[in-house]
């Protein structure tokens, strides 16, 4: 099993669920555990509507509104599934109580997403100030950077960088995406679908997908990558009226 944690309060929905969806296309078995303060999975796979926290959606299987790690393993057992069975557990969570130290920390990555701007930057930090004082640990040298939506890439990263790294927190490395308006009517037009239609989003994203799902699951070849963008897995439940 490897346990990937995505840590940030931006909408990330737009880099998270493509990249699961192209590992369950290439037969993994993936998890994806909602477990913001502001849970958004349940709007994006429709469990609003039934209340179910576990369901699977586009040949994945998610779980919404978690608040700890022994919920989890709870709401697994009420399924019937074992989390050790799964290739890629998913964590979305903005919570420093989630799950104890050790085991954020012998995660097989930890992705630290945001955007540009003070607010994110500084939220992100508080949360990893937190984590240390919480745990009793650090994570420096653990730590991906994902920068959302960036205008100038080498000096976008270079400015992330330095802000974490005078609060003691250094990167393995800093992936980029750059803003691209064709990214919002992507996500609209999936909206309403069936399935995901991966296609449809621009390079720059289809990119830091790859890099998310080769992190979790190790390269993959440009045969494979062209087969799974172009797969479509149909969801289920499904609300055309949205």
């Amino acid at each position: 099993m490897r346990l990937i944690f995505f840590i940030g309060a931006c909408d990330k929905s737009d880099l998270l669920l493509p990249a699961s969806l192209i590992l369950a296309r290439m037969k993994r078995r993936v998890l994806v555990v909602d477990a913001m303060s502001s849970p958004w999975l349940t709007y994006r796979n429709n469990t609003w509507m039934n209340r179910t926290k576990w369901s699977n959606w586009q040949g994945i299987d998610t779980v919404s509104c978690i608040q700890h790690w022994d919920e989890l393993n709870y709401l697994a057992a009420e399924a019937g599934e074992s989390l050790e069975a799964y290739d890629d557990i998913w964590v979305d969570t903005d919570r420093v109580t989630f799950c104890e130290g050790e085991r954020l920390i012998n995660a097989h990555a930890r992705f630290v997403i945001q955007t540009l701007d003070a607010g994110s930057l500084h939220r992100n930090l508080e949360w990893l100030n937190t984590f240390h004082l919480l745990h009793d640990t650090r994570l420096e040298g653990l730590l991906h950077f994902v920068v959302l939506q960036s205008i100038a890439a080498g000096p976008d990263r270079a400015y992330v960088e330095q802000y974490m790294q005078t609060a003691g927190f250094m990167a393995l490395d800093t992936l980029v995406i750059p803003y691209d308006e064709r990214n919002w009517s992507a996500r609209i037009s999936n909206e309403y679908g069936e399935y995901t239609q991966l296609q449809r989003y621009p390079r720059v994203m289809r990119d830091g997908w790859r890099l998310l799902a080769e992190a979790a699951g190790g390269p993959i070849g440009d045969t494979e990558w062209k087969r799974a963008m172009k797969m479509s897995t149909k969801g289920q439940g499904y609300h055309e009226a949205m």
